[in-house]
């Protein structure tokens, strides 16, 4: 349980716009973090070869007291279940190797997603922008789920698939439909809290 204080190595749950989530290198399997309420962190990281799943009832939001928002994958395959919103400006890294997938609404509220690195981003449910904008400057944008708004290629590699839909006028300017089966298509381009125990660099 993320809002569990003994959860995390501080003794206090992360939960504010200049906290940061380390999930880290202790776990070796596959393990779920969960929150059923609305949490707030400034970034989160995940470096662990097995997987982390944030998941719940609740919502994540990103939101830097200064700055910009973070979520870096160092190593390893990881995968949002909880509802994700932006509150700012937020890149997110992947490197080469590695993944971050979203099996659950991404709210960009307004705000721009940065994409860095060079592994695989995916959606894989309805991303509600809001005015918001995915901008993508290394590696790949993929999913079987919808992008509603502007998306900037700069440099990554934006991979439609074979979505039915895809040879259906688009509804929108920018509205891309992401699956992960198909062609990839190329186009010009603190407060720091260690989670502890079975979830955290250090023990949760």
């Amino acid at each position: 349980n993320w809002n569990h204080d003994s959860s995390w190595d501080g003794g206090t749950a992360p939960n504010g716009n200049d906290d940061v989530a380390i999930f880290g290198d202790v776990i070796s399997m596959t393990r779920t973090a969960f929150t059923d309420t609305a949490v707030t962190v400034s970034s989160i990281q995940f470096d662990n070869p097995n997987k982390y799943i944030i998941a719940g009832l609740g919502t994540l939001n990103l939101e830097a007291a200064n700055g910009t928002a973070e979520i870096e994958v160092i190593q390893g395959n990881h995968e949002f279940q909880v509802a994700v919103i932006l509150n700012g400006p937020t890149h997110v890294g992947v490197p080469t190797g590695s993944s971050l997938v979203f099996n659950n609404t991404l709210n960009l509220a307004g705000s721009t997603l940065v994409k860095l690195g060079g592994g695989d981003l995916m959606f894989n449910h309805r991303l509600s922008t809001g005015g918001g904008t995915v901008s993508i400057r290394e590696g790949t944008v993929s999913g079987s789920g919808v992008v509603a708004g502007d998306v900037v290629n700069a440099g990554g590699i934006l991979a439609p698939g074979t979505s039915s839909r895809l040879s259906e006028t688009v509804p929108e300017p920018g509205t891309f439909w992401l699956t992960l089966i198909g062609a990839a298509l190329l186009i010009r381009r603190g407060r720091r809290r260690d989670v502890t125990g079975l979830i955290a660099r250090n023990s949760y």
